[in-house]
């Protein structure tokens, strides 16, 4: 309603203008309003920039929308729209919070590709994702990853991985389990943390 207020009232409809709505709306939970915004600024034209597609990632990632959120990354591609590390780790907390360990994985590989600079809490997104869904091997792996790029370690990326290790020993067989246990063992000696 306040676009077409805007609009009547002759204000310039912008980038800028259109990131505004694009934000309100991932904060009232109305994604499908702010794709809808996504899809006008082409129609009319405005530029989309890698903040607008930050703000529509945030707003399909707050509803568990996140086959929306992949969607947007490959418009993003399709656009020749860089995509930032913010980006990415927005796109990969959508994953995570739908347990979508896999596809967050694809996702990291696309940094990796693209240049994209991996941050702690792009790798914590991603850990996080492995947890959930019961890949303890992959979160280990992210985890020394990090230490070997150099990344700070944060006592999340402790926390989660250990999780992974310890969630995942049931169901699994005997030798899988026994790696899982030393794994989880293994952080708690070389970092410090309680049983």
């Amino acid at each position: 309603a306040l676009l077409i207020e805007m609009a009547a009232s002759h204000v310039e409809m912008d980038t800028i203008t259109y990131n505004a709505a694009i934000t309100a709306c991932g904060r009232e939970h109305a994604w499908v309003k702010a794709l809808e915004l996504l899809a006008e600024m082409v129609a009319r034209r405005v530029e989309l920039d890698a903040t607008t597609y930050f703000f529509a990632v945030g707003a399909c990632r707050e509803v568990g929308e996140w086959s929306q959120v992949l969607e947007l990354f490959t418009d993003m591609a399709d656009r020749c729209v860089d995509s930032d590390s913010k980006s990415y780790t927005a796109a990969l907390s959508a994953c995570t919070m739908a347990s979508e360990w896999a596809q967050a994985s694809a996702l990291l590989s696309k940094m990796v590709t693209c240049c994209v600079e991996l941050e702690t809490n792009t790798y914590n997104a991603s850990i996080l994702a492995c947890a959930r869904g019961l890949q303890w091997i992959q979160a280990f792996g992210l985890l020394c990853e990090m230490s070997d790029k150099l990344l700070d370690l944060s006592p999340v990326s402790y926390a989660v991985a250990l999780s992974a290790c310890e969630s995942t020993g049931s169901g699994m067989s005997g030798e899988m389990s026994a790696m899982a246990t030393r794994a989880a063992s293994e952080l708690r000696r070389d970092f410090c943390l309680p049983r």
